[in-house]
């Protein structure tokens, strides 16, 4: 596995003339800021690597084939702890060069990255997937060892103690209300009753 800066450049259409083939680990140091969107979406950003190969397709564009690995720390939604995950994105691109997306492929069933420029980023190639793959609530992906016990009644609770409680509870808000308090619904009854008489 090849050690890569994530600002390291490759020539696409050349690589993809070669079916180049790249099994990368990317050096992420502090002056990098390749990863900018990356590592602001998550707490810290541990490692990227990334196995992919740089063809053609049938028509003869540049496409990149592959899979990028990150290991990030996340915030965990159930006990706001940092998580360390693992997050795997496919990586499966036609490259574009230009300003726009070409008009065949615009409303096409492919995943399409326009590059200004023939050479692009490491980072470039991985990045947008990677982002893609993070999971939106991370403890709902993955086993939490901090995730609070789950039961029924909860533990502690007793059946017969919350009956009195309740019951308390009730008896003081009624000794606390006025006498000259309004009730809408006082005579509800009483019509209730009056109607099924008749």
């Amino acid at each position: 596995m090849a050690s890569v800066h994530p600002q390291d450049t490759l020539d696409v259409p050349l690589a993809a003339r070669r079916n180049a083939a790249y099994d990368c680990e990317f050096v992420l140091d502090v002056a990098s800021e390749s990863f900018d969107r990356l590592v602001e979406a998550v707490d810290r950003l541990i490692a990227v690597n990334a196995r992919f190969e740089v063809g053609t397709d049938d028509y003869g564009r540049p496409r990149v084939l592959g899979q990028a690995q990150a290991t990030v720390m996340m915030p965990c939604q159930r006990c706001l702890e940092g998580v360390q995950i693992e997050v795997e994105a496919p990586l499966g691109q036609v490259i574009c060069f230009g300003d726009t997306v070409p008009k065949e492929l615009a409303g096409a069933d492919i995943d399409v990255m326009v590059s200004s420029t023939r050479e692009m980023s490491f980072a470039a190639l991985v990045e947008d997937d990677l982002l893609l793959a993070l999971p939106q609530q991370v403890c709902q992906t993955q086993e939490c060892e901090r995730l609070p016990v789950l039961a029924y009644p909860a533990p502690g609770y007793s059946a017969g103690s919350q009956v009195e409680a309740d019951r308390d509870s009730s008896a003081v808000m009624d000794a606390e209300l006025p006498d000259d308090r309004q009730r809408p619904f006082s005579g509800l009854k009483d019509l209730l009753k009056n109607q099924s008489e008749e």
